[in-house]
């Protein structure tokens, strides 16, 4: 898969301790994933959510076909 990486999502990992590579894992090998709506590449913008730590990060990225736009992060809060 090839990644794209937004300037918010660059801006919001800074802000909230989340590496990339996370990030990418995340997508990779989600624990749940759920579709949001058609995004702006025309492909499908997915929430992925995976467990580590104790805590469950979130991540929002766009899927169209073998590219990824990675969109924003976060920890869901318990």
């Amino acid at each position: 898969m090839r990644f794209h990486i937004t300037p918010h999502f660059y801006r919001r990992t800074g802000d909230r301790v989340v590496s990339v590579e996370e990030a990418k894992a995340v997508v990779k090998y989600p624990d749940k994933k759920d579709k949001q709506y058609t995004g702006e590449h025309k492909g499908l913008v997915i929430r992925f959510a995976k467990e580590a730590s104790g805590r469950t990060l979130i991540v929002v990225a766009e899927i169209k076909n073998d590219e990824c736009w990675l969109i924003t992060t976060f920890y869901e809060s318990v």
